[in-house]
């Protein structure tokens, strides 16, 4: 098992680039010089970078990367979740397509089973570990995304090319990749007739091992913001929790160290511990609350993410993964399903408040 993540560094070392004569500004980064980093990389065929990015994204990108438009880790390859691999059946946005589909789609990449793939996005982290998690649920182990993504890249001053590789070019040659789905059990995607029932009407004691957690803002899941699609009601699905991703992440989109990433874990587990989803908590004595959190910490509960497309909710499976939680669910639709669908239901902090 490899670590889901990887450095600048690390990264630059596998790219064949010598990170210290880089840092130095020596390095000869023009396409056509023997040993630049595009022709290190293609002597590394098991090595794929992946680049991606979120049109109309509700997160701003770091300064550096504005500064710098049309820059890219060299021979970086497109992948477009939103338009390519994607399930095209859907009315909803982002949603992961078929396995037979995603083969295809990432063979068209020039991706195959035995592919060490690094994939960064151009906001520090927002949707790369969206594509980590798709492939993660295809049973592809060796997979990791850039810590930092390309801001850290350019904040280390590391080699750019001004154009992204398509598939045509990655197939150009005359080797054709092929590449077998393995659908895993321990990351998968899950729907909305999974969560109606494991979460919202279940009300069995192994209920309390899943936690629902809804990656976003505290005011979306409150329901105190409107959202932003029309007919979009505004809330969470009942017996979720809120972790909103970016608690998980510093400014520039990297993820905090394990520690603090546990403590905003445990921050919500033991919140989960306190909740009774059967009686009124105020009936609940101490005992019995001081012995369900016991088992709810003794227990390694099934964590399934859910936010407002899909995206946001695989940043905190990878967060979840790096500390060794499993199995990993995220909940496709998220609310761009469950919040358009009037006959499922809803609550708001206001309904939680007059409840009491």
């Amino acid at each position: 098992m490899i670590e889901s993540e990887i450095s600048c560094k690390d990264l630059a070392e596998r790219l064949s680039i010598d990170y210290k004569t880089i840092l130095d500004a020596t390095f000869d980064a023009r396409p056509n010089t023997k040993n630049t980093a595009s022709d290190e990389i293609q002597s590394n065929s098991n090595l794929v970078v992946l680049y991606t990015s979120m049109r109309n994204a509700p997160a701003s990108k770091p300064e550096i990367v504005s500064a710098n438009p049309d820059k890219y880790i060299p021979r970086s390859i497109f992948i477009d979740f939103q338009h390519n691999v994607v399930d095209k059946t859907s009315s909803l946005s982002n949603t992961m397509p078929p396995a037979h589909d995603f083969e295809r789609e990432v063979e068209r990449l020039g991706i195959s089973n035995e592919s060490h793939i690094v994939v960064y996005d151009d906001f520090g982290n927002f949707c790369a570990s969206r594509v980590w998690f798709m492939f993660k649920s295809m049973g592809h182990d060796k997979i990791q995304v850039l810590r930092g993504g390309l801001a850290a890249w350019l904040h280390a001053d590391l080699p750019t090319d001004t154009q992204l590789l398509t598939s045509a070019c990655v197939n150009s040659g005359t080797t054709q990749t092929s590449y077998i789905a393995s659908p895993s059990t321990n990351f998968r995607f899950v729907d909305r007739d999974y969560i109606l029932r494991q979460i919202v009407e279940s009300d069995s004691e192994d209920n309390d091992a899943q936690v629902l957690l809804d990656a976003r803002s505290q005011t979306r899941f409150d329901g105190e913001q409107n959202e932003s699609k029309p007919n979009l009601r505004a809330g969470h699905i009942p017996n979720s929790l809120n972790l909103h991703y970016a608690r998980l992440q510093d400014k520039n989109g990297k993820f905090k160290d394990k520690n603090a990433l546990r403590k905003e874990f445990d921050n919500v587990m033991n919140e989960c511990a306190m909740k009774e989803r059967v009686m009124n908590e105020r009936a609940i004595k101490e005992q019995a609350m001081q012995e369900q959190a016991k088992r709810n910490k003794d227990a390694n509960p099934h964590l399934i993410f859910t936010c407002g497309s899909g995206v946001t909710a695989c940043i905190l499976a990878q967060a979840a993964d790096a500390l060794g939680y499993s199995p990993l669910f995220v909940y496709d639709g998220s609310w761009s399903e469950w919040g358009m669908q009037t006959h499922l239901p809803i609550t708001t902090k206001k309904d939680t408040a007059d409840g009491d």
